[in-house]
């Protein structure tokens, strides 16, 4: 690789982990420098995790190939910067937190917590700004009709809050106020002159006393009535006037008088627009403030706050910029795509040339060989999470000198992938002629021999019976059609369940396909949806809950009805309401003939129960009345929602005796919210499962086949919020009528911006397939304006499959009838086991969405070990008067890893450098202890010797366990793993004690390294 600035451009699929991985061994391997100076930087946690499992076995093969110079290397893994960007800032704030003037304990809060966080400031903030500046906020949403929260109906958020969010989302950003343009008489006087030389040009002479009239208008007093004024003016379109002869004439009348209209509009409400801007923008940063100032009181930072107090350290102290610049040696940084602007910021400032100190990242100079970057601009698909492909450009130049290096060779798709996507992408994929945009398409190489093969799924329909119909009932058709496809597939056995990712723009049609996977008895996974809280099961119970808790809400009622308590069919509900029913169980008769009016009855009865009992406790007795679980234990996963329903009612009996509304809202806020829970499932990994997910969270996966089922979803939405980071500022419209030309000519370009993003996340879609891509094709009304439309106007020949999908739809809930003595028996069995689980599904369920444990609480696993104690019972107590019994441990570890000839004089220097109160000769003497005769042998023949070992692994479970090994070493026949415990003992029944308490931590430990390829032989639990 040799010391030098490196930028890497690799195709999706093209190993670029592979080479990062490469090439850093490979400087470990020539010593252009240490594993614990350098700095490694990936897009998530995951990611991270990766690239340092990759490095450990890189390692580990290069020791066993006998290099030994690398075992330090080894060893100090666990002090390897190898992190998300915001776990490596944090690091640099808590190392120097005076200068970044932060808390050094703060803590950080993830995305969730953050949603979370800042609907309750912005509330406190709201409610004292509302009492305290009444008129502005009054302006703002009578006269202006600004929303101060966002509406639940609209995709786009245009209230005061989403200003708020975005400016908070980039809070080194100015809030930009409006240009202040020339002034109106002067632009009435230009514009009276443009509009006498055009009819100079007029031959006609209707057409010339119309443009007359309206130059008269534009003379009259606009100070007058402003509102009259652009209602005259606005009047410029002389329509068929003057025949076809003059029709260019009048089309460039229409574009002068168009533009100087704006102007003229604009010039006349800048004093007034100037102070609506003004006046918010003081209430957008008072927000910001505020914010950070509770952040600061409660002791956390959000991640924009992380980024932006590093940015801001590295540029303002420019003696801390120095003193990490000197102590890291090398940065490398993945995803670099992904990168948002102060992530640029700060990779500048840590790689500028030693002795300078530029005031602003552009005008950083780069010391040579201290970057290497990797990234794919044609996979930038994060805008919304500040990534900003213009500036990776700029970047990406400053550090190469525009001598990138390029990754073409796709090693995951099959060869008519490959050529498909190339046909496709390469005419649309390009540099457009006024920015940086948009990369550069660079066609992929195949690799792989297969062919592979790509397809368009379409219902086995005429296109003139379905172009016409609305979105809604394309969508239906489509879940059908994405479902019968992969039971057919899958039937046939040309894949499992596994082998299948299906891919979506947005995460709002995922449940629809879901409910039809059911139907067909399909397993499948909602990865990063509404995993608990979008199950139907759930929602049935929400909609009975919503059904009591407001009798006003049909929506719900009609839900409630159709549910599996009542198990109404389309036909009943119909019946009953032309026959003049309403669905108002107010008014129910408790003697009805027809069942929609019983149920209707018992619905009103619960209500009026509700005023005194609570929801967990009439949910539990209405599910037990109605047999709601045999009925769901009789379906598809059966066990599965009969677990989730089991956990709503544990849900709601923990909010306590609230009243019920309160515990419904509590319920159902999760909902709306988008709560991450996960599934009540006390074992995982059963079986194979479908994948459902988004492209963004498909970003970085790859699978057999890839699925793209979702025709319906709109190409773009549109922002109504634009970010200038080249200006530095945010900027937003108060309303319609308000926008200003920088906003309209914002608008403009964002969306050319958001075009170009639709086709890198077409690009992403499409390079995560590896033997097939599928794609759907359902027309409706407004199809051509989908995101998946351009999939089928391009030239290539893709083969087309028609499915028939008109017998398949889904099964109304049935009461169960009476069951027979064999299914009553398995059933018992099945709830008796369920019953069983539940007190440790409940507590698992309670836990974080993502389970870190730590080895030495866990219970053990699968694997058998032998292992052995190794204790002297004449030996010496190991404790020291007045010393904590952790702080001689953790002192006598570290003497333990670096092993020192003279372990006194070692002691000692250690003593000094931790400030530790502790006699030497008394912790010398604890290591001479642990250096037992025998074991010291065995490492003294040892072909490896590791100490201190990170270990961080996913067992099959799901469970994720952080640790870290005393010590690991290789001997003839296979690996020995050797664990201190500061424990005496004194006979062979406590040796037999400590033995079983601890096999289960070694079992992880091993099962752990087992992944990496290291097979335990044998555990030693050494005595200390």
């Amino acid at each position: 690789m040799g010391l030098k600035n490196i930028g890497i451009e690799a195709g999706a699929g093209c190993g670029k982990t592979t080479r990062i991985t490469e090439d850093i061994i490979e400087g470990l391997e020539r010593g252009d420098f240490d594993i614990d100076n350098i700095v490694a930087i990936t897009f998530t946690r995951k990611a991270a995790s990766e690239l340092r499992s990759r490095i450990s076995l890189k390692l580990q093969e290069s020791i066993g190939k006998g290099d030994a110079r690398l075992e330090d290397e080894l060893k100090n893994i666990g002090n390897a910067r190898i992190s998300t960007i915001h776990s490596f800032c944090e690091g640099l704030l808590k190392e120097r937190p005076v200068e970044a003037g932060v808390d050094p304990g703060f803590s950080v809060i993830d995305e969730t917590e953050q949603g979370e966080f800042l609907d309750e400031v912005f509330g406190e903030w709201l409610k004292r700004r509302l009492e305290q500046n009444p008129q502005f906020f009054r302006e703002l949403v009578i006269d202006i009709g600004k929303g101060l929260k966002r509406s639940e109906y609209s995709y786009v958020d245009t209230s005061f809050q989403g200003i708020v969010k975005t400016a908070l989302g980039h809070r080194e950003l100015d809030l930009f106020s409006p240009k202040k343009p020339e002034s109106p008489n002067t632009i009435i006087k230009q514009f009276i002159r443009t509009c006498r030389d055009l009819k100079k040009q007029v031959e006609a002479p209707k057409l010339s006393d119309y443009m007359d009239n309206y130059i008269q208008r534009l003379q009259v007093d606009f100070t007058k009535n402003q509102e009259k004024y652009f209602a005259g003016i606005s009047g410029y379109n002389p329509r068929t006037l003057g025949g076809a002869s003059s029709k260019d004439l009048r089309d460039e009348w229409k574009e002068v008088c168009g533009e100087y209209v704006d102007k003229i509009k604009y010039a006349i409400r800048y004093p007034e627009l100037k102070r609506l801007y003004e006046n918010t923008n003081k209430e957008v940063m008072d927000f910001i403030a505020y914010y950070r100032e509770a952040m600061r009181e409660r002791g956390v930072m959000d991640f924009d706050e992380i980024l932006y107090k590093t940015e801001r350290l590295l540029a303002e102290h420019k003696g801390v910029r120095d003193y990490f610049k000197n102590k890291l040696s090398y940065i490398f940084l993945d995803e670099f795509q992904d990168t948002d602007p102060l992530q640029v910021k700060i990779l500048f400032y840590l790689a500028e040339k030693e002795g300078k100190s530029a005031d602003t990242w552009e005008d950083v100079e780069l010391e040579g060989g201290k970057i290497y970057v990797v990234g794919d601009p044609k996979q930038s698909i994060f805008r919304f999470r500040r990534a900003d492909i213009e500036m990776y450009s700029t970047a990406m130049d400053k550090i190469t000198g525009g001598r990138k290096d390029y990754l073409s060779q796709n090693y995951r798709s099959a060869k008519r992938i490959i050529k498909w996507v190339n046909d496709f992408f390469q005419d649309r994929i390009r540099k457009p002629a006024d920015g940086n945009y948009q990369a550069e398409y660079v066609p992929l190489e195949h690799y792989k021999k297969s062919q592979g093969d790509v397809l368009f799924v379409e219902p086995d329909i005429a296109s003139a019976e379905i172009e016409s119909q609305k979105k809604d009932e394309a969508r239906e058709i489509e879940a059908k059609l994405t479902a019968s496809w992969i039971k057919k597939w899958t039937a046939k056995g040309k894949f499992a369940f596994d082998d299948i990712m299906v891919l979506f723009k947005t995460k709002n049609n995922m449940q629809r396909t879901a409910e039809y996977l059911e139907e067909l008895e399909i397993p499948y996974e909602m990865v990063g949806a509404r995993s608990y809280f979008g199950r139907g099961e759930v929602l049935d119970m929400a909609n009975l809950l919503m059904a009591l808790a407001n009798p006003l809400d049909q929506v719900s009622i009609v839900a409630a009805l159709k549910g599996p308590f009542f198990s109404l069919t389309d036909k009943d509900l119909y019946v009953w309401r032309v026959n003049g029913g309403r669905f108002d169980y107010r008014m129910a008769d408790e003697n009805s003939s027809y069942i929609v009016g019983n149920a209707l009855s018992e619905l009103s009865s619960l209500h009026r129960k509700s005023f005194k009992s609570t929801a967990g406790t009439i949910l539990k007795n209405l599910i037990d009345d109605k047999g709601v679980l045999a009925s769901y234990m009789a379906s598809y996963r059966g066990r599965q929602k009969v677990l989730n329903i089991l956990k709503a009612v544990e849900l709601l009996k923990s909010f306590g005796k609230i009243p019920f509304c309160n515990a419904v809202d509590a319920f159902t806020e999760r909902l709306e919210q988008n709560v991450e829970m996960a599934d009540f499932a006390p074992r995982t990994g059963e079986s194979d499962a479908v994948q459902l997910l988004t492209i963004h969270k498909a970003k970085g996966l790859e699978q057999k086949v890839v699925y793209l089922a979702d025709c319906t979803s709109n190409n773009i939405v549109g922002n109504e919020v634009f970010i200038d980071n080249a200006q530095e500022r945010v900027i937003y419209k108060l309303n319609p009528g308000y926008e200003t030309p920088e906003y309209l000519s914002w608008k403009d370009s964002d969306m050319l911006r958001d075009e170009e993003e639709s086709e890198r996340l077409r690009y992403v879609a499409a390079t995560r397939a590896k033997d097939f891509l599928v794609i759907n094709r359902v027309l409706f009304k407004g199809f051509e304006k989908t995101f998946v439309a351009p999939f089928f106007n391009g030239t290539q020949k893709t083969k087309t499959v028609k499915i028939d999908v008109s017998s398949l739809t889904l099964t109304p809930g049935k009461k169960p009838g009476e069951p027979v003595p064999k299914s009553t028996a398995i059933f018992e069995k099945e709830l008796k086991r369920i019953r069983e689980d539940i007190p440790e599904t409940l507590e698992a369920a309670a836990r974080p969405f993502l389970l870190v444990q730590s080895p030495s609480t866990a219970e053990g696993g699968e694997t058998e070990i032998k292992v052995e104690i190794v204790y002297d019972q004449a030996s010496a107590d190991f404790r020291i008067e007045d010393t904590m019994a952790a702080t001689a441990g953790l002192l006598a570890h570290k003497l333990m890893e670096i092993d020192p000839a003279n372990i006194e004089t070692a002691a000692r220097t250690l003593i000094q450098n931790e400030k530790a109160k502790i006699d030497p000769s008394e912790l010398a003497r604890i290591v001479e202890s642990l250096r037992k005769k025998d074991l010291q042998e065995r490492l003294g023949k040892a072909k490896t010797v590791l100490r201190e070992v990170p270990l961080k692994f996913r067992n099959k479970d799901g469970v994720h366990y952080d640790g870290r090994i005393d010590l690991l070493f290789e001997e003839d026949d296979g690996w020995v793993l050797v664990d201190y415990k500061a424990i005496i003992i004194a006979d062979k029944e406590e040796e037999k004690r400590v033995q079983k308490k601890y096999k289960g931590q070694l079992q992880i430990y091993s099962e752990g390294l087992k992944q990496v390829g290291i097979n335990v032989r044998e555990c030693l639990i050494v005595s200390c």
